[in-house]
């Protein structure tokens, strides 16, 4: 529950910086980009960008205790990535009309 509100907090950071600009395009680009760079944290975390030899060498050679801890971050990288997202699809719609 942390994760999203520390993503409603980035996204509420870039809407004072757009209210501040004026600027309603630049809450699109900044709400894409934090949410884009969130969830590429999320995958690398995840290990899904590798090959699955690489997986199960990972897999082999590290404890589950780091595995449940990285496994953690991943999924609070994802979360906090998913109030902007949604803020980037939203904004996309409304000002492409």
């Amino acid at each position: 529950m942390r994760s999203l509100l520390v993503g409603i907090g980035l996204l509420c950071a870039g809407g004072l910086i757009s209210g501040w600009k004026e600027d309603e395009r630049f809450l699109l680009l900044y709400a894409t980009f934090t949410g884009g760079g969130l969830w590429l944290l999320s995958a690398i975390l995840s290990g899904s960008m590798l090959s699955g030899d690489r997986i199960r060498a990972n897999y082999a050679a590290e404890e589950e205790e780091d595995r449940h801890h990285r496994h953690l971050w991943m999924v609070r990288f994802f979360l906090a990535g998913v109030p902007c997202a949604i803020t980037a699809v939203i904004l996309l719609i409304e000002l492409h009309r």
